[in-house]
Order: C-alpha cells, then structure tokens, then sequence
C-alpha cells in the first residue's frame, strides 16, 4: 500500500478547509434567510404632550428638563386667585338661586293652600245657592235673596279663578327657579374644575423633555407646552426591506442591540407590521407614472415589542437600534406580554 505523499495530503488539506469554508458559508446564508436583520430601527415610547385647560401665569414650578416624574405627581401650578374669585362667586350665585326656589316653594305652598280654600268656600256657596234658589221658585223665599246667593256664587268663582291663576304662576315662577339652581350649579362646577386646573399634574410616569418654562410666563389653553416620554412601554419601528417581509410574522422572537449600549441585548417579540410602506404615508408620495421610473426597494416598518424594557441603563427614544428576527418559529410567541 502506497504511503500518502506530502503533495496528497496538502491537497487533501485544502479540500478540507474548502468544504468546511463552504459549509460556514452555507450555515451563514441559512441564518441570514431565516434571521432578517436591519440597522434601519429606532426606539420609541409613547411621548404625551402637557398642555394646560386654563390660561393664565405660573405661580409655582415643581421640575426642570429631563426631570424624572411619578404618575399624578404636581408639575407646576397656573395663578389660582382669578379662578378662586370666580369660584366663590359661583357659590354665592348658587346659593341666591336656592334662596329663591325656596321662596318660591313657600309661595306655591300658599298659592296651592288658598285655591283650596277657595274651592271649599265654591263648594259650599254652590250647595246653598241651589238651596235658596229652590225655595224662591217654590215661593218661600224672595228674589232678592236668591239674586244674593246667585251673586255670592259668582263671586266664589271667580275667587277660585284667581286662586288657580295664582298656583299656575306660582309653578311657572318654581320651575324658572329650579332653572336658576341647575345654572349655578353649572356654573359653579365649571369653576370648580377650572380651579383644579390650576395644578397640574403628570397623566403617567416618565421623563419631562423639551421644558424651558419660567415662573411667570403665560400658557395659553390647550397650547402644548412640553413633552412627557413614558417609561411604561418601549418598542422598537424596524424597517424591512419588501424582499424579506414574506418571513416575518407577529409574534416571532426579536434580538435588539442598541448603539447607545455596545454588547446590550434585549428580548423582543413582533407586534404588528405596517400595511403600507414609509413612502406610501410621506407628505408627498412618490410619482411612478412617469417615463423615466426606476424600481427602488421598499421597505415596511415592523413594530417590535420590547419585552424587558428596564435595563441598566436608561433608553432613550431616536437611538438607533440592530434587530434580528428569528423566523424559524413554528408556532409564532403571543405578543399579549
């Protein structure tokens, strides 16, 4: 049996490291196609805009730029004194309208009181008018008596007329009254929470960016003043290109490393992907009815959910991210986390 030469076993040598070369490229373009990655991703958070209800100056300020706040925690606070005065006013209309509805009450209560009395004295004037009236006829008493009663009748009647008039205005004057009331109390509820608006306070947890209020500066009504980045949810907007989107799903398993954080990776999961590319949203989209078309590649933004959103060091939102998604999933992750 022949030995191998120095010159076969070089060749045999280099056929080794070819295959094993060719077979690390091979496991690379397997992952590659089955793990998608871009460096076009970016963090982002829900970012709440404080405006205020009210117009008026600063009194007090309670935090600075990039200052780090509690839910409900006080911002700042507008200048209470014109809302306090108009408040207490409110309290003082309120209470002359009540006055009045319970006049107004007592008066129905006597206006009802004496159309009853009214009604008794008909009542019993009606009984003896036809009485008296019956015994003129007969004869036993004179038409001059019966002319009497025949008047006082009329006179009942009209007593009781007047006394329904009376209950009549007495309801209508009860019922403006009620009015009156359901006005103040508006009126007084409005101020009420135009004077809460006075103190403002932050809708969420997180951190007070772009702020550079002064005490004494005017804020307008529903002007947005400066921002607030929740700390409760981040994710990550991927841009894929259209060429690998056939792969990916909601709900498949994402690694995301952060350049603000070199070696920091966290866990993500797809949340959602975009029905239509970046362009198809821009302020003016592209025109491809033209002559001169060129076939650019599209790319769609895929939301990735970051699981753990609290690591060592604080995210920021617009820092540049790498995300790979693993495809390979048979049965896509719940994003409900």
């Amino acid at each position: 049996m022949n030995p191998i030469t120095s010159k076969s076993l070089k060749l045999i040598v280099w056929l080794l490291i070819i295959g094993a070369v060719a077979a690390g490229l091979l496991t690379y373009w397997h992952f590659r196609a089955s793990h998608p990655t871009t460096e076009d991703a970016y963090l982002q958070a829900n970012v709440v805009q404080i405006a205020t209800q009210i117009t008026g100056p600063i009194s007090t300020l309670l935090i600075t730029n990039n200052h780090r706040v509690e839910q409900d925690s006080p911002l700042f606070t507008i200048d209470q004194r014109p809302f306090t005065m108009t408040f207490n006013k409110a309290q003082a209309f309120l209470s002359i309208a009540q006055h009045h509805h319970k006049a107004r009450e007592s008066a129905l209560k006597e206006a009802t009181a004496e159309q009853s009395e009214r009604q008794a004295e008909l009542t019993l004037k009606s009984k003896n008018a036809q009485r008296i009236l019956k015994l003129v006829k007969m004869g036993q008493e004179a038409a001059t008596l019966g002319d009497k009663v025949t008047s006082d009748l009329a006179v009942a009647e009209g007593a009781l007329f007047a006394a329904k008039s009376k209950v009549s205005e007495a309801n209508q004057n009860l019922s403006s009254a009620a009015s009156d009331i359901a006005l103040a109390k508006a009126t007084l509820d409005a101020a009420s929470l135009n004077l809460e608006y006075t103190q403002i306070t932050a809708p969420a947890t997180g951190i007070i960016a772009n702020f550079d209020l002064r005490i004494g500066s005017i804020v307008n009504a529903h002007q947005p003043l400066f921002a607030l980045v929740e700390e409760r949810q981040w994710w990550v907007d991927a841009n894929f290109k259209e060429t690998e989107m056939a792969q990916i799903k909601p709900g498949q398993s994402v690694d995301i490393e952060v350049d603000l954080y070199p070696g920091l990776h966290m866990n993500g999961v797809v949340e959602s992907i975009s029905r239509g590319s970046g362009n198809s949203f821009s302020l003016f989209p592209a025109e491809n009815a033209t002559g001169n078309w060129v076939k650019v590649t599209q790319r769609f933004t895929v939301r990735i959910k970051i699981i753990e959103p609290y690591p060592a060091e604080p995210l920021r939102i617009g820092a540049s991210a790498t995300v790979t998604v693993n495809t390979t999933q048979k049965k896509p992750q719940s994003t409900d986390q």
